[in-house]
């Protein structure tokens, strides 16, 4: 019999959204919107209130780093304006903190940085990033597309604009720089578009970037570029095939030889590092065999059974030898490592379970079922332990293994629970927003009930359903012209609008 789990309620849900990380002290202290302009927020100064500042939130981050980063914004060379030391202010002390994720990282906390001091073309990046990140974490993250009649998509597309004259103007220049100019340009656009729910335009964008990578490998000038950078690119064109089916260049980690996975894992970067190899290969061929027709299957299943079991074996080997080594050193730990072997582990089981299950065609058999409720539940362990809920970051958390159990389990009462899970912690990671990811999953259960009647999950679907919810997953639907081939809206079954009726 199918483990029967409990499904939140939405009162419960909308308690856990409000981890607020905006406004000053003084203003949080007495219960009151901070206008969060930089430096001290004029509802203080007007008032004659002396106020205390904001809360970085620099997870991890040392001291001489905290420092950099509140010296960096007090002088450029050139002029800037008032909103664009707000908006820079707002990436600081909240879009940094958020893209570094669960580690430090040179990439966010150093190079972009310092990189906005030195290149307009990244300072007026950096300040599109800040203004539609705080528009859509004013929005819980349910952006979908550019409104014009909002202030802050006019600035930020203002600031686009500018970035992108400023790379016209140095796009013959022979400087070295301007590769890694270029590609964290292209890096700050990819992540602005997610959150403003224009994903045809963070495809292309990508893409850009992609390509320029190897023009540069081709070139043998990969050196001018930080590797962390180049990292960066390869996780999302591994996540993109999650929406396009396959990735979007062929770019990728070198694959490390197969006995590599069954040996002893001596350190969390050394386990990291065989991840992230692995996810290179297993999320594309995911990709392509969930869009695969049972005929399609049935003519190539040698090769592809091979290649499931060779990714299951790897996959497998990794996560013994990982648990192995937690088991020796998981209490030598910091708590913020912990925190990454747990997204290891975590990332392992998300990976494990939908490649055993790739090639079936039809509803999952139940004795499944264990392995999705085991999946959720180190999900919500995991999340329990976060310091904070960030919103935006360019690694593959929470979201690809939270869609695979809403979208597949045989219990409907476990992918209702997914769904809400996903709701209640609205964020982006990569191409992927969970709110997008929530509402495609309720709409493939929706058509799931209606051929198998369930009263009791009827009940649920209500409960965690709700009216906005639906109208951002139609303005989406209708919005990205490239949505109707997206692998999640193709496996769930989900009606697109036609494009004629798109505007």
């Amino acid at each position: 019999m199918a483990q029967k789990v409990h499904v939140p309620s939405k009162r419960q849900r909308n308690t856990t959204v409000k981890r607020s990380r905006t406004g000053c002290r003084t203003c949080k202290a007495r219960h009151v919107k901070c206008d969060e302009a930089p430096g001290a927020c004029k509802n203080c100064t007007s008032s004659g209130r002396k106020c205390d500042g904001y809360d970085l939130h620099l997870v991890g981050s040392s001291q001489a780093i905290v420092t950099f980063m509140r010296n960096i914004e007090t002088r450029f060379d050139w002029a800037t304006t008032s909103d664009e030391r707000r908006c820079f202010s707002y990436f600081q002390h909240h879009s940094v903190p958020s893209l570094m994720g669960l580690a430090d990282s040179p990439l966010w906390q150093q190079l972009v940085l310092q990189m906005s001091r030195t290149e307009p073309a990244v300072y007026h990046a950096v300040i599109m990033l800040g203004a539609i990140h705080q528009e859509s974490e004013a929005n819980r993250m349910l952006l979908a597309g550019e409104n014009l009649s909002r202030t802050r998509h006019k600035f930020a597309l203002e600031q686009s604009s500018r970035s992108f004259a400023l790379l016209n103007k140095r796009h013959a220049s022979r400087d070295p720089a301007l590769y890694q100019v270029l590609l964290l340009c292209c890096l700050l656009f990819v992540i602005s578009e997610v959150m403003w729910g224009r994903y045809d335009s963070a495809i292309t964008h990508l893409r850009g970037g992609l390509k320029i990578l190897q023009e540069l490998k081709a070139s043998q000038l990969e050196m001018n570029v930080e590797p962390y950078l180049v990292a960066a690119f390869i996780r999302l064109n591994t996540v993109s095939s999650q929406l396009t089916g396959g990735p979007l260049s062929d770019i990728k980690h070198n694959e490390l030889p197969g006995q590599s996975y069954n040996t002893p894992v001596r350190a969390l970067k050394e386990a990291q590092r065989r991840l992230d190899t692995l996810l290179t290969t297993g999320v594309p061929f995911l990709a392509k065999c969930w869009v695969l027709s049972k005929g399609d299957i049935e003519e190539d299943y040698e090769s592809l059974s091979l290649t499931q079991f060779g990714l299951l074996s790897r996959y497998h080997q990794l996560l013994h030898q990982f648990e192995q080594f937690t088991k020796r050193s998981y209490t030598l730990l910091s708590e913020k490592q912990q925190r990454e072997a747990d997204l290891v582990r975590l990332h392992c089981l998300a990976q494990i379970l939908p490649l055993k299950t790739c090639l079936l065609k039809g509803p999952i058999p139940e004795l499944f079922t264990p392995d999705y409720v085991t999946l959720l539940m180190a999900t919500e362990e995991l999340i329990d332990k976060l310091p904070m809920l960030t919103t935006i970051t360019v690694d593959e958390g929470i979201i690809p293994g939270l869609f695979v159990i809403a979208s597949s389990c045989p219990d409907y009462r476990v992918r209702l629970q997914a769904i809400d899970c996903m709701l209640s912690w609205p964020h982006c990671e990569g191409l992927l927003n969970s709110n997008l990811a929530a509402s495609i999953a309720l709409e493939g259960l929706k058509g799931d009930l209606a051929r198998k009647r369930d009263k009791e999950c009827d009940q649920g679907v209500l409960e965690v359903a709700d009216r906005e919810q639906g109208s951002f997953l139609l303005n989406t639907l209708t919005s990205v012209e490239s949505i109707a081939d997206w692998v999640p809206i193709r496996t769930t079954r989900i009606a697109v609008p036609k494009a004629k009726a798109r505007n």
